[in-house]
């Protein structure tokens, strides 16, 4: 046993599944939950869906979770070895191949093509792997009181990665994790959006993400000011340009030639960091980080 989710033995069938319960309606019948060992990896799965494999083993030789595995039927090969997976890497989601092996730890290869991981983030991932949350999120109590502790609210990860939803985003995301054989609940404007129960926060906790606090955002403050005068004294093109704009709102978006970019930097805080991004002496990671710096949310 895992906690409370059981391992299985190599051959085992799965313990649970949906059978049809009418014409359009699925009951689910069984465990909700249950780990397989493929070679040295454990994968664990809620409602049949692979969430999460550990360890992993990067190319760089480190051993990392994989945060969504894609079973079959989405193998890369078509055999039963090699699968798709997200993992976090760097404050970013990236995909790639993950291959099983007997008798060694799974090996992650990050693949070329990223459109699928592009549509996560390392926040919404963390929630989705951790088996424990999900099961969790089945009880309404604890579903309401999660959707609470998602609304207005920064939360802080692995490697100083930071999360949050907006309140439509948290109540689609909660009825996500319950999964499609769960009750659908009423969640938006329940009054108490931002406030974080102790049995939340420790379930959060325990993914490695905490509540972003008044001392974070002091130091936030601080950090985002140096960053800035940093880059400020960047000459223009110190990265390669990457920011688009579109001057109608419907032409195609458009790279920004640094060149054109008042040279002069605007006195405007908020003009700044647009600036910065135009002319080319911040990539795109350090404008995101930039943002999540400015960010006033915080508890306390």
């Amino acid at each position: 046993m895992t906690g409370a989710i059981a391992v299985l033995d190599e051959g085992e069938p799965d313990p649970g599944g949906w059978r049809r319960a009418g014409l359009w309606r699925r009951e689910w019948h069984g465990p909700r939950a249950w780990s397989r060992r493929r070679g040295d990896t454990l994968v664990t799965y809620v409602h049949g869906v692979a969430r999460r494999a550990e360890p992993v083993i990067w190319p760089e030789g480190q051993a990392r979770p994989a945060g969504r595995v894609f079973d079959d039927p989405r193998t890369l090969r078509g055999d039963d070895t090699t699968c798709w997976a997200l993992a976090t890497h760097r404050h970013v989601v990236v995909g790639g191949a993950l291959e099983f092996s007997a008798g060694a730890p799974a090996r992650f290869t990050v693949a070329a093509d990223q459109s699928l991981a592009r549509s996560h983030d390392p926040f919404t991932l963390a929630l989705a792997a951790g088996a424990e949350l999900v099961l969790a999120a089945l009880d309404e109590t604890f579903a309401r009181a999660l959707y609470d502790a998602l609304c207005s609210t920064t939360w802080i990860g692995p490697g100083d990665a930071r999360g949050g939803f907006t309140m439509r985003a948290a109540a689609r995301y909660v009825e996500f994790l319950r999964g499609p054989g769960a009750p659908a609940l009423d969640l938006l404007f329940s009054g108490s959006e931002g406030r974080v129960q102790a049995d939340v926060r420790a379930a959060l906790e325990a993914l490695g993400w905490r509540l972003r606090t008044a001392v974070d955002h002091t130091a936030d403050v601080l950090e985002l000011q140096a960053r800035l005068h940093e880059w400020s004294a960047r000459p223009v093109g110190h990265v390669v340009p990457w920011w688009k704009l579109s001057a109608d709102g419907r032409a195609p978006a458009t790279l920004v030639d640094p060149s054109t970019v008042p040279v002069a930097p605007p006195p405007d805080p908020e003009a700044l960091l647009d600036w910065l991004a135009s002319s080319a002496r911040i990539d795109e990671w350090e404008y995101l980080r930039a943002v999540h710096l400015a960010d006033d949310c915080h508890a306390g």
